[in-house]
């Protein structure tokens, strides 16, 4: 800390150097010495992260529309809404908070109570049609293979379908750099 002190007091007695100069010197030491604590505690933190990400058990959780088509389809086919209403449905509601609150969390913040109610009211009256619903089967059939061939559930005309791939892939640019920020993957893994 007071390395080369003579010289340091010869120069300022001297006149050599201004007082701002040894002003300057001292906030530098200060500094530097907090620069220092600050990289002890973050090889510390990088050392504890290490170990967190090491011991943590993957878990993969993939909740998504695809897993209630036979039920999406069922509504389309039985005249309940059209597809664009499914989509802004999950896209406003249950879709648009899937990043950051899971199906079990939802439950726990709206009551189990109201979980269950929803359940005793709707359960019952979703399509349990084994296998692909007919309605799938029939828009295949009939060759409306959705975008690619301009209708599908819906009508698309080309740039239509081009401003929902540009949506999606901004999208996940941005969920791609989110995962990059905070070290955690996409695709709802923890």
């Amino acid at each position: 800390m007071f390395s080369n002190y003579r010289k340091d007091v010869a120069s300022f007695h001297a006149g050599l150097r201004p007082n701002e100069y040894y002003q300057a010197k001292a906030l530098k030491a200060a500094s530097d010495r907090a620069r220092d604590e600050l990289k002890v505690e973050r090889r510390a933190l990088d050392r504890a992260s290490k170990r967190l990400r090491s011991n943590r058990t993957r878990l993969h959780f993939d909740l998504s529309p695809d897993q209630f088509a036979d039920q999406i389809d069922a509504l389309v086919a039985d005249g309940v809404c059209d597809a664009e209403t499914i989509d802004d449905v999950v896209k406003s509601g249950f879709g648009a908070r899937m990043a950051v609150l899971g199906p079990m969390e939802q439950s726990d913040l709206v009551g189990l109570n109201l979980t269950l109610d929803i359940h005793e009211a709707l359960i019952q009256h979703l399509d349990r049609t084994a296998g692909p619903h007919p309605f799938l089967r029939s828009k295949v059939a009939q060759g409306k293979l959705g975008m690619k061939t301009g209708e599908g559930f819906r009508r698309w005309t080309p740039q239509q379908a081009e401003e929902v791939r540009e949506r999606l892939r901004r999208f996940l640019a941005d969920q791609a750099k989110v995962g990059e920020q905070n070290d955690h993957p996409l695709g709802g893994t923890l």
